[in-house]
């Protein structure tokens, strides 16, 4: 029999499994599905999890936005010819034809997809793992829930300024700051407060939020960030991150809570552990 083995369980990885699957019309090839863990993450749902903390909801919300971003690998091996194997893959033979897992076993294959995905790159700017919570797991999503559930309480209770700054203006930075925006107000109006003493603040080291995209979409973003009292740091480009400050090149930002979406970097895998060719970025060549 033939094998296939998907080394990740990302979009990509389960994407190629599923669509080889459909494809195989026999039992003659077996598709591996490999990843360290039990779960796909959707990560276009993690803004989701970390603003459902509030103080309105209750900690039930979280477990319930987690569930919806956390798929079970379990169903992707419902289909026919897929297997799942949760595991840690340690080294790739270098003519591709088997891997070795974190437990020592060894898995023949005919034919190895590299599909690990990426990690939060923080660019080597000092300070950033030390200060900033990333968004790339629903665990990091459950740490920034539990912050900002706690920011509003405080805000309320102390009657202090409290500021979350979210750096990156992409689509995932501008939806979970325009989501933080939502649940502050709902927040402060169902306590009956015309004030809302919590800043949510987006840099960005471009001129507009959701630079990618066509200038209608970036006006009509921009256009909603004000509506919903988010302020945008336009061509802010972070140097350093000290304790409760992003420093930029022309402003110093306080904060109390802040969340890393900049962008991302492959992972180190392939190039510094399984010796493959990568180049500058990390890519396999």
């Amino acid at each position: 029999m033939k094998r296939v083995v998907i080394i990740g369980g990302g979009f990509a990885g389960v994407s190629v499994a599923c669509k080889l699957a459909k494809k195989i019309k026999n039992e003659e090839c077996e598709i591996l599905l490999i990843d360290e863990r039990k779960d796909h993450v959707y990560t276009p749902w993690l803004y989701e999890v970390a603003t459902a903390a509030q103080p309105t909801k209750g900690i039930d919300a979280v477990k319930r936005a987690r569930r919806r971003a956390s798929v079970p690998m379990s169903l992707f091996s419902q289909k026919k010819n897929i297997r799942f194997l949760q595991s840690r893959v340690m080294n790739i033979a270098k003519n591709g034809a088997s891997i070795t897992c974190q437990d020592g076993s060894e898995i023949r294959a005919d034919v190895v997809v590299i599909a690990v995905g990426s990690n939060t790159n923080d660019f080597g700017i000092p300070g950033v793992r030390t200060y900033a919570h990333a968004l790339k797991t629903p665990e990091e999503a459950e740490q920034i829930a539990v912050q900002f559930e706690r920011l509003l309480k405080d805000a309320e209770i102390k009657k202090e300024q409290k500021t979350v700054v979210v750096v990156g203006g992409g689509a995932n930075g501008v939806e979970l700051a325009a989501e933080m925006a939502v649940a502050r107000r709902a927040f402060f109006e169902k306590q009956n407060k015309k004030i809302q003493p919590v800043r949510i603040v987006l840099c960005d080291g471009g001129a507009e939020p959701v630079g990618m995209f066509h200038a209608s979409v970036r006006k009509k973003v921009q256009k909603r960030l004000r509506e919903i009292s988010v302020e945008f740091f336009s061509k802010t480009v972070i140097k350093e991150v000290r304790a409760g400050e992003v420093v930029a090149q022309n402003v110093t930002i306080p904060f109390d809570v802040l969340i890393w979406s900049a962008g991302v970097r492959s992972r180190a895998e392939p190039g510094e552990k399984w010796g493959l060719p990568v180049n500058e970025r990390g890519r396999i060549k």
